[in-house]
């Protein structure tokens, strides 16, 4: 019998990050549908290109203001309850989106729908902090990178596989019930084990989820995080977050509308582009060990390469050529992003406030990725995508640009209050 107990518990942490990746695979599902089904929406003219512009920025800033408000409220409330609740009213609002034809409503639906889904990522990170050990929590962040990625792929197929738009959105909606039910079936699975736990206290992972439920959350911990590295590194992801999400937004319909491929076949090749960018989350790790565990370094590398890949869009002509430098491009800015959350926000469990930073950063990420929407569409507008490629450019340009300042910084600070100070070697 107790053997039996110590196989299911060795099992355990691995079966709850595959759990976590199919709850976070699901959310990008629905976050990345609208853009994925964008060229097939423009062709039948049930929405214009500023339409698709203020859905996507209503989206984007509900999602961070979300964010901000979740993130403070994993730090208290139940995983479960937050995770449920949020799937849930995704799938109803997905739902009524497809059902309904006034455009009003449709706005409303689509806001709760970017609030619903913020509900799952600070929470389900304090969480994978919490009861994993250091290496399996990194690894638990990777896979919902890739999680995150592949939500595109699954958009992409459902779209070009749906011969009718709204077709798309029930699929969808019906989607999310799978996560829904095995994180049911495997977070009961963990609390009624988690009591056994107890008992083996020379585990390392129990240690490290005791020491961290030790850590109480106050905002004067939250506050004493933010030193000129965090702020650096806060400054960064909110430029990487508005590239990854505005850029793959317009990505279909830049496919269908610059480069002459049909609505549905631009939709599968952003598929199949997503899951080229599934090796990101890990090539970033390998890079991260092989330049001495410097993230900074890591980052800086990315941004050139992918600014780069940008750059040549502007000459290079060819479809093809400009499909693998679009995915290059998407590559290390995935990459980039992967890096910051594996690594860096993943240190803030030794404050107690995973959530509380993890939910504040995507807060401002995502505001700013609202922001950026609508300027793309007046770009896209204005200057036709010429233009929008060097904005693109720009972007990796501005955050190596940041990373640089701490780029060079053998030993830094992440928080600024004393009792707390811990030194980047020092993180486990």
């Amino acid at each position: 019998m107790q053997q039996s107990v110590k196989r299911k518990l060795s099992l355990l942490p691995y079966i709850y990050i595959a759990c976590a990746f199919f709850v976070y695979l699901a959310v990008y599902s629905v976050r990345e549908l609208l853009g994925a089904v964008s060229p097939s929406l423009l062709a039948l003219s049930v929405f214009n290109e500023d339409t698709l512009g203020v859905f996507s920025s209503i989206m984007f800033a509900f999602y961070g203001i979300g964010q901000f408000v979740n993130g403070f409220l994993g730090e208290k409330l139940n995983v479960k309850f937050m995770i449920t609740a949020g799937l849930v009213s995704a799938a109803l609002c997905t739902l009524g989106f497809a059902i309904t034809d006034s455009l009003a409503l449709r706005y409303v639906l689509w806001a709760i729908c970017g609030y619903s889904l913020s509900m799952l990522y600070g929470p389900l990170t304090k969480s994978v902090a919490t009861h994993l050990s250091s290496n399996l929590a990194r690894i638990a962040y990777v896979f919902l990178s890739v999680g995150a990625i592949l939500g595109s792929t699954v958009a992409g197929f459902i779209v070009g596989l749906c011969d009718q738009w709204y077709v798309s959105f029930f699929v969808t909606a019906a989607f999310l019930a799978i996560p829904l039910v095995l994180f049911h079936i495997v977070n009961s699975r963990f609390e009624r084990i988690a009591a056994k736990k107890k008992q083996d206290e020379k585990s390392e992972q129990t240690q490290e989820a005791v020491q961290a439920s030790e850590e109480s959350f106050n905002i004067r911990k939250f506050i004493s995080c933010f030193g000129l590295t965090t702020l650096c590194f806060l400054a960064v992801n909110m430029i990487l977050k508005a590239a990854r999400h505005a850029v793959s937004f317009w990505a279909p319909t830049y496919l269908a509308d610059a480069l002459g491929f049909e609505p549905r076949t631009a939709a599968l090749i952003f598929g199949l582009t997503a899951v080229i960018k599934v090796v990101a989350p890990f090539f970033a790790l390998a890079i991260y060990k092989w330049v001495k565990e410097n993230e900074r370094v890591v980052i800086l590398i990315s941004m050139v390469i992918s600014a780069s890949c940008f750059c040549s869009m502007l000459v290079i002509k060819n479809p093809l050529v400009q499909v693998v430098l679009f995915t290059v491009a998407l590559f290390f800015i995935e990459a980039s992003g992967s890096i910051i959350g594996s690594v860096f926000l993943l240190s803030f469990k030794q404050f107690g406030c995973v959530s509380a930073i993890c939910g504040f950063f995507d807060s401002i990420a995502y505001l700013t990725a609202a922001v950026c929407t609508v300027l793309f569409t007046s770009v896209l507008s204005g200057g036709g995508w010429t233009a929008v490629l060097w904005v693109w450019t720009a972007l990796p340009i501005a955050a190596g640009l940041v990373i640089a300042v701490v780029v060079n910084k053998k030993k830094f600070y992440v928080s600024t209050d004393k009792k707390h100070k811990i030194r980047k070697g020092e993180q486990q």
